[in-house]
């Protein structure tokens, strides 16, 4: 173990790595905790890193997964709208069906 993973992950890279579990890319995540890209793939490598980073996905999906819940009776309606409704072509139906 280096001597880089004997201290906790600093403040700065904790935001970085939790913008890469919310879909980040390194550099976007990099720039956030304002260090280079390679420094910010190095703390990947922190045995915490993955927990945070773990985390801030599943909290992401949830997040998505309520709100797509939230909407679920209304994009159904809307879509058996579209789908069942005789003005709309078939080839525009087909894709609103699926």
């Amino acid at each position: 173990m280096t001597l880089l993973f004997k201290k906790e992950i600093p403040e700065n890279i904790q935001r970085g790595l939790i913008a890469k579990g919310e879909g980040a890319t390194w550099e976007q995540s990099a720039e956030i905790a304002k260090v280079s890209r390679y420094e910010m793939q190095r703390w990947r490598e922190h045995p915490d890193a993955g927990n945070l980073i773990s985390t801030a996905f599943n909290l992401s999906m949830e997040e998505a997964m309520g709100v797509i819940a939230s909407n679920l009776p209304k994009l159904s309606k809307r879509l058996c709208e579209i789908g069942l409704d005789p003005k709309v072509k078939a080839y525009s139906a087909a894709p609103a069906i699926l």
